[in-house]
């Protein structure tokens, strides 16, 4: 019989269902939760001029920069949009390209497009899979082929995967085959079942290649995409502010992609790009040394979240545990104010806002109070933390 913490057991008592604050970083926390991720959503979210940003918008065609502070939201949109492109089907493929990595210096144009090509395979592989229906017509020769030969850029981790399945298809599993995908950094986000179908084609896909695209032979790649019905490809490129980097190294790092714009777009390739605010205008300058209308065709925006919003999203995590928590003034004593206090505190930023308000659940935790009430003095000692 397992045993729970007293964080735990403390947020059982309150009613809720598991933790939504056990991290406020968006790649942890899908890892952590899985598909209970996408529940902590919050759309659509308040952006600045004043234009409500949805999903519906993000999959428009087209290129797109949103830009945002550290810890603002930017890659629990990136991850949601993802898994909305794969269960909401309208012919949208969607390619994941972090640039979290610490390289050791910006990479080349060449570089760029090989490991573009490689995250193609793995998701052009995750979405086929995802989306096979036995009772269609089977692929054509031409497309499995294609595929097979995309299959070997996708690395080794892919061709370990696709053995892994066919060793265990896994159908007891409550998520299929797809309880694979995160040993290629994905989440699962919706059942695949191993029909015999399904696994032929997985067979074929490792049997001796024919012809292998050009390491760097991008838009090769995106043609076998279309050749497998998919009419348009958005690019997600994210984490450029995962680690310490300076502006410069930063647009350094960027400058290639936004080189490939103008040659994608005509091909129905979009960048949606998630960047930090500090380099909005170097990269509008980038956009207008390239290409003169490039800027003014691309969609920009900003995230800001204001205190009406974060309030929304404290609630939206209660939800998904099950609660009807509305707030934390209902779990503080009498004129504490504390929903005021935390988001004072948080300084407009998700990520902070939820990192104070699970640190108050520690102080709570820590203090061995008997009571389910948050006191004055706990949270001046989570304040007094915070205050720098």
């Amino acid at each position: 019989m397992g045993t729970t913490s007293p964080r735990q057991d403390f947020l059982s008592k309150l009613g809720l269902s598991h933790d939504p604050f056990a991290t406020p970083v968006a790649e942890q926390e899908l890892e952590l939760v899985g598909e209970r991720f996408y529940s902590y959503f919050l759309s659509p979210m308040h952006i600045a001029p004043g234009k409500e940003l949805s999903l519906k918008t993000l999959r428009e065609p087209g290129n797109m920069i949103l830009y945002g502070q550290p810890g603002s939201g930017k890659s629990t949109l990136r991850l949601t949009l993802d898994a909305d492109c794969r269960t909401v089907l309208d012919g949208s493929l969607v390619v994941n390209y972090n640039l979290g990595e610490d390289f050791d210096r910006p990479l080349t144009a060449d570089e760029h497009k090989r490991r573009l090509l490689q995250a193609l395979a793995i998701d052009l592989f995750v979405q086929v899979v995802e989306q096979f229906n036995p009772l269609k017509q089977s692929p054509d020769e031409k497309q499995v082929t294609d595929l097979r030969g995309l299959v070997q850029l996708g690395g080794p981790k892919l061709k370990r995967l696709i053995r892994s399945i066919l060793d265990e298809p896994m159908a007891d599993h409550h998520a299929g085959i797809s309880g694979y995908w995160k040993r290629v950094g994905k989440a699962a986000v919706r059942y695949v079942g191993a029909s015999p179908a399904l696994l032929a084609l997985l067979r074929q896909l490792l049997e001796p290649p024919g012809a292998v695209p050009a390491p760097e032979a991008l838009w090769r790649g995106f043609e076998i995409v279309q050749g497998w019905g998919y009419r348009r490809v958005f690019i997600l490129v994210d984490g450029l502010d995962a680690r310490q980097r300076s502006r410069r190294v930063m647009l350094d790092l960027l400058r290639p992609l936004l080189a490939l714009m103008p040659e994608a777009g005509p091909r129905q390739v979009y960048l949606k790009l998630f960047l930090p605010l500090a380099i909005k205008e170097d990269v509008a300058t980038a956009l207008r040394e390239i290409d003169s209308g490039l800027l003014s065709e691309t969609f920009v925006s900003i995230i800001d979240w204001n205190q009406a919003s974060l309030q929304q999203l404290l609630i939206q995590r209660f939800r998904a545990a099950e609660s009807r928590l509305l707030g934390l003034d209902s779990l503080a004593e009498a004129g504490l104010d504390l929903d005021a206090r935390v988001l004072q505190a948080a300084r407009g930023s998700p990520r902070r806002y939820l990192q104070i308000v699970s640190d108050l659940i520690d102080e709570h935790v820590t203090s061995q109070s008997d009571l389910l009430k948050f006191s004055r003095h706990q949270w001046e000692q989570v304040e007094a933390r915070w205050r720098g």
